[in-house]
């Protein structure tokens, strides 16, 4: 396979014959089989010679769901104003709230109005929003009162349930997104949504669900069975290399489950868990997600996202119920980049909900742009004095960095933390020298194996490719014990 024709259609690095190169039925691309998260069993099993399926990569399996369950709903993009967002933005503010009704004209006009300005007020940049009860899918223009400030509302309603169990009237579910923010939006059901967000080489994909009650699902748990297949086929046509986040009210109290599930909820939940927070877990376990929300020690107040309203309007209720049932879920790989996630109560929209905001670190780290090919010589640090003269240099570089700037934020004293624990590495400790191989079997292995690639790619028998790429990794495995012995 030639490397510059054949680069991989998720990551672009070329797909070599060395890889595992799988070739994709619909767009002819090649695609690495970790860059679409194949385990190795199912590669085997699509590569294998008398295998005849059709394959298709992630985004073909999008585009295939859109066109058989919404073949009349076009993608919907928001207008780009400011295309350097993606490549300047160092933080994302992404937000959940149900709204509780858009249907009435006059309704829908003041709570547009209130949902712009919360999002300028609390600086948003998505805002998932549920239980819109408009019954057309959509994409306006709103504004915030006293601003210039643009947000741009897409809705979804596609319904494919027709049947008596599907509630129209509490369905709707869509995005608010900054105008000049580049959004590919797809809506999927009345209750669930996707949203894509370009951010420097990748996206961020966002899943807005409303998930059924727990009455109705007690009633009836085929409909909370369909709607947790559908977000899973939904999850699974994200590419691994976009960043997964996906938000909603899922009606699902997890307070009491945290002994149960210790790598998907925090311990700062409330509550007892019923069974919609067991499926919302179950979910979370089987994709590596966390419930954001629950991972933050905060009080009462911003942990809780309901409280029961009021039974007249206008009056106050004392020691009214509250729980949290509104969740932000991303991947435990991404957890280090999660600055902070809350409740907020003092929203102007009207509603019995709180809206959960998400703030996420989504600049490059200091950490990943000092890292270096050589590696430090650790082996002087088994000496007492030199361990001393790092622990000093050390410090001197953070009082340093502290006594320039007294502000910094948890994640800047983070970077300041690695920035000046590498540099005073480098000063005291130095770098390891490389070892220089002048073994004579190497050198000759290394050359069979440079012989074993020319006859690879002059070769076009199945076979016989197959021999000289096993002939090849043998002597490859050989060259590396020989370099570990050395």
């Amino acid at each position: 396979m030639d490397e510059s024709q054949s680069p991989c259609g998720t990551c672009l690095v070329a797909v070599t014959w060395t890889c595992d190169g799988i070739l994709c039925s619909k767009c002819d691309d090649w695609f690495h089989a970790n860059c679409q998260h194949l385990t190795t069993a199912e590669y085997r099993q699509l590569s294998s010679p008398g295998n005849e399926d059709d394959w298709f990569c992630d985004n073909c399996l999008l585009k295939i769901y859109e066109d058989n369950n919404s073949p009349t709903e076009p993608t919907l993009t928001a207008p780009v104003i400011d295309k350097n967002w993606s490549r300047k933005a160092k933080q994302a503010n992404i937000g959940t709230l149900n709204i509780r009704g858009l249907k009435t004209e006059k309704i829908a006009d003041t709570k547009k109005s209130q949902i712009a300005q919360d999002m300028e007020t609390y600086k948003l940049h998505v805002l998932a929003i549920q239980e819109t009860h408009l019954s057309e899918n959509m994409t306006e223009t709103i504004t915030p009162r006293n601003s210039r400030t643009k947000f741009t509302l897409f809705h979804s309603t596609v319904n494919r349930d027709n049947s008596q169990n599907s509630n129209k009237k509490k369905a709707g579910v869509g995005f608010v997104v900054r105008e000049n923010i580049r959004a590919k939006f797809t809506p999927i059901s009345d209750r669930i949504c996707l949203v894509k967000i370009k951010h420097r080489n990748r996206y961020i994909a966002i899943i807005n669900a409303y998930a059924p009650t727990q009455p109705v699902s007690e009633k009836n748990p085929e409909i909370r069975e369909k709607f947790y297949d559908e977000l899973e086929s939904v999850m699974r046509t994200i590419s691994n290399r976009d960043q997964l986040i996906v938000t909603g009210d899922f009606n699902a109290k997890t307070g009491s489950a945290y002994k149960d599930y210790p790598e998907n909820m925090g311990a700062f939940g409330k509550g007892t868990v019923n069974s919609n927070g067991i499926e919302l877990l179950d979910l979370a376990n089987r994709h590596d997600m966390i419930l954001s929300n629950t991972i933050f020690k905060h009080k009462l107040a911003h942990i809780t996202t309901w409280e029961s309203p009021a039974r007249q309007p206008g009056s106050i209720r004392r020691n009214p119920y509250r729980n949290q049932i509104d969740y932000i879920l991303t991947k435990t790989k991404d957890k280090h980049s999660i600055i902070d996630c809350r409740s907020h109560s003092g929203i102007e929209t009207y509603t019995d909900h709180r809206l959960v905001k998400l703030t996420l670190n989504i600049k490059p780290t200091t950490a990943s742009k000092i890292k270096t090919n050589r590696p430090l010589n650790l082996d002087h640090l088994k000496d007492k004095i030199t361990r001393d003269k790092y622990a000093f240099n050390l410090e001197m570089k953070i009082m340093d960095k502290e006594h320039q700037n007294n502000n910094m934020s948890v994640q800047e004293q983070w970077d300041m933390i690695v920035d000046s624990s590498q540099k005073a590495a480098e000063e005291v400790l130095g770098f390891r020298t490389g070892k220089k191989f002048d073994n004579q079997e190497i050198s000759q292995l290394s050359e069979k194996q440079k012989n074993l690639y020319q006859k690879f790619n002059s070769i076009s028998d199945p076979g016989k490719r197959d021999q000289l790429r096993s002939e090849r990794n043998q002597v490859i495995n050989h060259i590396h014990k020989l370099v570990r012995k050395e």
